[in-house]
C-alpha cells in the first residue's frame, strides 16, 4: 500500500509498507523498524531489540505521545517480551497488526503528534 500524506520536511516519509518490507523516506527496509518522527532505526537481528532504551533517550528530548506496538499478530502479542518492555515505558501504547501500525503512525505524525513505532514487517 502506498501512503500520501505530507509530514513536516524534517519528518520520516512512510512511503509505504508490503509483505516483508517498509518504505521510508526512498529507502526500503526489510527489518523490523523503531520509529520516531524524525528518525528511524532499521533493527539488524530478531534477537535482542534495545527499542526501551532508545525510547527512553528519545523522551528525554521529546515528549512522545504514543507508542505504537504493530506486529503480524495484533492483539495476539499483547502477552510477548516486547510488550512488556513497551509497557513498564509509562507512555500510553497501543497494539495493532503492522498494517494498521503503519497507517496510524503516519496520520498521528503529519497532525504534527509525537508518536514512536515499533513495528514488524508482514510475512
Amino acid at each position: 500500500m502506498d501512503l500520501n500524506l505530507n509530514p513536516g520536511s524534517n519528518t520520516i516519509k512512510f512511503e509505504g509498507y508490503g509483505s516483508g518490507f517498509f518504505k521510508l523516506s526512498g529507502k526500503k527496509i526489510k527489518t523490523p523498524i523503531l520509529i520516531f518522527p524524525d528518525r528511524y532505526i532499521a533493527m539488524k537481528s530478531n534477537k535482542k531489540y534495545n527499542i526501551k532504551n532508545e525510547i527512553i533517550n528519545y523522551s528525554n528530548k521529546y515528549k512522545i505521545d504514543l507508542i505504537i506496538y504493530g506486529n503480524p499478530l495484533g492483539l495476539e502479542s499483547s502477552k510477548d517480551l516486547i510488550t512488556k518492555e513497551l509497557n513498564s515505558l509509562n507512555i500510553p501504547l497501543e497494539i495493532m497488526n503492522t498494517d494498521a501500525a503503519c497507517r496510524t503512525w503516519t496520520v498521528l505524525v503529519s497532525e504534527g503528534r509525537c508518536v514512536c513505532a515499533f513495528i514488524k514487517p508482514q510475512r
